[in-house]
């Protein structure tokens, strides 16, 4: 089973040339994840605190930025006039993105990401950005859309959430199998990650992949044994839901697919 499940996660990779490697969390991002998490009582805006040391001590880091703009936010009046001032006030790359991260407006983020792409038109973020901002034009824009994903991920292979991004938008256009290929290479890139497994499993399920969803199901599998509270059922009749008690059998949510 593992031999044919490698296979078919060989062929999909070679199909769509991805060539992902496991992502490593840089240690700086490590860090201020953990600052953050770790809140002082006798200081309740900690977070704040820590979030506006990051982005001082990281003006040029887009992907900490990121992490401290999220964290920052909740503390703000108004966010998007505060990472404006910001952008204006240190005139970079990541200052500006974030601002129109913050915007979340389509004109904004399309004429920062345009302005990206004219100094380096394989920037990663410029071209996330661009994706993002065209995303807003509804279906017809999707297309377009997955050819700037497909140039992030050229341009870093490595960011899992590059290939869920990407796949999602091929889900969209109805493109099963270059999607699966994106979950799978996401999969080696962050083999942890819960939406890409379950992108997948859904996946497998749909297109009746018994292998290659069996293979994956004990990693949402509880370590422990399921305690089930099961009634029996007459002799000939089907197992369901309410034969279970409101619980599912893994079995049983297959056969339903």
């Amino acid at each position: 089973m593992r031999v044919l499940i490698a296979l078919c996660l060989f062929v999909s990779l070679a199909s769509a040339k991805y060539t992902p490697s496991l992502y490593v969390v840089p240690e700086a991002e490590a860090k201020l994840r953990v600052d953050l998490a770790s809140p002082s009582p006798a200081m309740p805006n900690h977070a704040e605190i820590v979030a506006k040391l990051a982005l001082d001590q990281n003006p040029d880091d887009v992907s900490i930025g990121r992490i401290a703009q999220d964290a920052l936010i909740p503390f703000l009046d108004d966010p998007v006039a505060h990472f404006l001032l910001r952008a204006n006030s240190l005139n970079n790359k990541a200052a500006k993105y974030l601002y129109a991260r913050a915007a979340n407006n389509a004109a904004i983020s399309d004429s920062i990401a345009d302005e990206i792409l004219r100094a380096d038109p394989n920037d990663y973020w410029g071209l996330r950005l661009k994706a993002v901002a065209i995303s807003a034009g509804g279906p017809d824009s999707l297309p377009r859309v997955v050819e700037l994903m497909e140039r992030a991920i050229t341009a870093n292979p490595n960011r899992p959430d590059t290939y869920l991004y990407t796949g999602y938008y091929y889900k969209q256009l109805g493109q099963d199998a270059k999607a699966i290929a994106a979950f799978e290479a996401g999969a080696i890139a962050d083999p942890n990650d819960k939406i890409i497994r379950d992108f997948r499993l859904t996946h497998y399920a749909t297109h009746k992949m018994p292998d290659e969803y069996f293979a994956l199901l004990p990693q949402v599998l509880p370590a422990a044994p399921l305690a089930l509270d099961v009634t029996l059922a007459k002799d000939g009749s089907r197992l369901s839901k309410e034969v279970f008690k409101g619980h599912y059998s893994i079995l049983e949510c297959w056969t339903y697919l």
